[in-house]
């Protein structure tokens, strides 16, 4: 008789410590994964705000660039012809015929956040008014066409970390924000900290600037021939940059 054997067959597989070492090496890579995402997630905002930020600076030199040399502009009409005195008589604002820029210089507390915690510094919070008559060709801050002989006084100041410009025509009052935007999220935030408002003074009327002053200073407005302004930005949770242009006002002086 022929004896039958049976062959027993061990199964093999994971036990509990293959399986928590198992899980330990994902979690890891996962981990490490999360790490890579989270950084590139970062460096995105960072350029995103960075550029951002150069966006506003370019949007600050050719704004102000063009309306502010638009202070004192009359049109060739009868008053104009007159001088500037008859076409831009005092008022509450400007207190000299013929004037057609004004300030006011103060500085500000701002508590803002950085990567390693909350700063509070004291920055310029200056401010520019100007006025012109309506011609051809010119537009108000908040990018409209100005009617002809409109008289048009125009205030850049800074209100809640934005730069805004407030535009009257002499019957209403329009405010626009040109630069800041606090309502995105923290790390993409660009806020306005600071404005610096100096004015370059012409006293003897030679085309040449004799020396800069901010607005507590400035003895005769009808002397002032430049305007040199410095921004001070904080994009996202960066530390603040200041920029700084300079524009001529060739109708300030001038005839028309």
């Amino acid at each position: 008789m022929k004896t039958q054997q049976r062959l027993h067959t061990t199964q093999a597989g994971f036990g509990l410590v293959e399986l928590m070492i198992s899980m330990l090496i994902g979690l890891f890579l996962l981990g490490g994964m999360m790490t890579v995402f989270i950084t590139n997630k970062q460096a995105y905002r960072y350029q995103q705000s960075q550029g951002s930020q150069h966006d506003h600076e370019r949007l600050a030199t050719v704004l102000f660039g063009h309306v502010l040399r638009q202070a004192g502009h009359t049109p060739m009409n009868l008053d104009a012809l007159a001088g500037k005195a008859v076409a831009l008589p005092a008022d509450a604002t400007f207190t000299t015929p013929g004037q057609a820029i004004t300030g006011s210089s103060a500085t500000h507390s701002v508590s803002y956040k950085i990567k390693t915690g909350t700063v509070t510094e004291t920055f310029d919070n200056d401010s520019v008014t100007i006025r012109y008559i309506g011609d051809s060709g010119l537009v108000s801050c908040l990018g409209q066409d100005v009617a002809l002989n409109e008289t048009r006084t125009e205030t850049f100041a800074l209100s809640n970390n934005v730069l805004r410009c407030s535009s009257n025509d002499g019957s209403s009052t329009d405010t626009v924000d040109l630069i800041g935007d606090i309502h995105a999220p923290q790390e993409q935030q660009l806020k306005v900290l600071g404005l610096r408002i100096l004015y370059g003074i012409d006293s003897d009327n030679n085309g040449s600037i004799d020396l800069y002053k901010r607005a507590a200073d400035v003895a005769d407005w009808t002397t002032i021939s430049a305007i040199d302004m410095e921004i001070t930005f904080q994009s996202g949770l960066r530390r603040p940059q200041t920029t700084h242009f300079t524009t001529n006002l060739p109708n300030v002086n001038g005839f028309i």
